[in-house]
């Protein structure tokens, strides 16, 4: 049986371990926020940065000295406070009505724990600054010298608290690799270019026929947008049903708060372990697939935010994989630290074992590793792609393969300069 998506032959699947890139036409747009959370982001960070701005510069005009004379802009201070005290409560009420228009995008506001945990700090910092710089304000015009420097002392010391807050948010958007994401998604909406396969620890499933008379438990080992892998313990059930008749999965995580049920279709089956591992296909859209999963945090983060541990580089090296007694030619199209991207006329299945040979004339190398399958696509025919990690790398494929990856980038940087494999 074959994916009811599958890529067409202009697009081929450049693999990652993990990761199947998706062809132009299949891609999906995703709003990380709406547009009305964006505006009261960027409002509320215009707002604050604009207050410590201010601050700073009071602090500066604040120091008597007749060659250094700074203008007081404390009303400014003040001004901006209001806008932003009325502003934010404002913009939050407005973020939460539900728009019955429905956008092409699909809408997932969804945080992951360190960005809770800093939205948890800074409502309850931002809170008390309000609070106390509102008590400043109002008491401005009374001639009460002792309470106002206690509020003024408490307000200080809450905005000074709230930098190291603030510093990290910032570092974390701009300058970390890993939630640089996050940051554009604040700007505009981004597309899945890729499909993540992904494991989610603790994710069991229910398997029930046309009827819901029968319900299979299964472990979820992996999951992407278009179909799932799953372990089944044999018993007396296959008796009773055959697994053609299962159409209908309902995932059970902790997590999940409310049901989610979605349309399968078997695709492949295997015994391993005395447990059978079955490849079932979502028997629907991809876009419907994106609107039933990425809308619950628990996919969102699996199959949205999940990230590379180890960066790729694009080559163009033909390879000599052995599978089980079988060798046959295949061709990298990625390499990393990791593993590999492969597209091979060769069908193996996720969790085997491969042995790869390349060589290399100029510079000489003669490597040889062993990999594994994570990632399996049929591209058409007798042609498949795979996503392969390495497996027990000793220090010396290691160098070899660190020769492998500068050689590949210095031919990027270099079009002149060729590889010439041995033969």
């Amino acid at each position: 049986m074959t994916d009811s998506h599958q890529p067409s032959a202009d697009h081929p699947l450049h693999q990652h371990v993990g990761f199947e890139v998706l062809p132009e036409q299949d891609r999906i747009r995703i709003s990380r926020f709406s547009r009305r959370i964006r505006l009261l982001h960027w409002f509320n960070a215009i707002a604050i940065i604009s207050l410590y701005a201010l601050a700073i510069q009071s602090l500066l005009s604040s120091i008597k000295s007749p060659s250094f004379i700074i203008p007081d802009l404390r009303g400014w201070h003040i001004l901006i406070g209001i806008v932003w005290i009325i502003g934010v409560p404002i913009l939050w009420a407005i973020s939460q009505f539900q728009l019955h228009k429905k956008r092409s995008a699909i809408i997932s506001d969804q945080l992951i724990i360190k960005q809770r945990l800093f939205l948890y700090t800074s409502i309850i910092l931002m809170f008390l600054m309000a609070i106390s710089g509102s008590l400043l304000t109002f008491l401005r015009p009374y001639n009460i010298p002792e309470l106002r420097s206690i509020i003024l002392l408490l307000h200080g010391f809450i905005a000074f608290s709230y930098l190291p807050v603030l510093a990290t948010h910032i570092y974390l958007a701009i300058l970390q690799r890993e939630s640089r994401q996050s940051l554009r998604t604040m700007f505009t909406d981004v597309y899945i270019k890729y499909l993540i396969h992904n494991h989610i620890p603790n994710l069991q499933c229910g398997l029930s026929n046309q009827e819901k008379i029968l319900f299979i438990k299964g472990q979820v080992s992996d999951i992407n947008l278009r179909g799932v892998h799953i372990i089944i313990e044999q018993g007396s059930w296959q008796k009773n049903i055959t697994l053609d008749q299962l159409v209908n999965i309902e995932f059970q995580h902790p997590e999940l708060t409310d049901s989610l049920s979605l349309p399968i279709v078997i695709q492949s089956h295997y015994i391993k372990d005395a447990s059978l591992h079955v490849q079932f296909n979502f028997n629907s859209s991809l876009q419907d697939n994106a609107y039933q999963l990425l809308g619950r945090g628990l996919f969102f983060r699996a199959l949205f935010l999940a990230r590379r541990h180890h960066p790729r580089i694009s080559c163009h090296y033909p390879v000599t994989i052995q599978h089980k007694a079988n060798k046959t030619v295949a061709h990298i199209i990625d390499i990393g630290t990791g593993g590999m991207g492969i597209i091979a006329p060769i069908k193996m299945s996720k969790g085997e074992k491969v042995t790869i040979a390349l060589q290399i004339k100029c510079p000489l190398i003669d490597w040889q590793v062993e990999a594994a399958v994570v990632v399996m696509s049929h591209i058409k025919n007798n042609d498949y792609s795979y996503g392969l990690c390495f497996k027990n790398l000793k220090r010396k494929q290691f160098q070899q393969l660190s020769k492998i990856l500068t050689h590949t980038q210095s031919q990027q940087q270099n079009k002149n300069i060729h590889y010439w494999p041995q033969k």
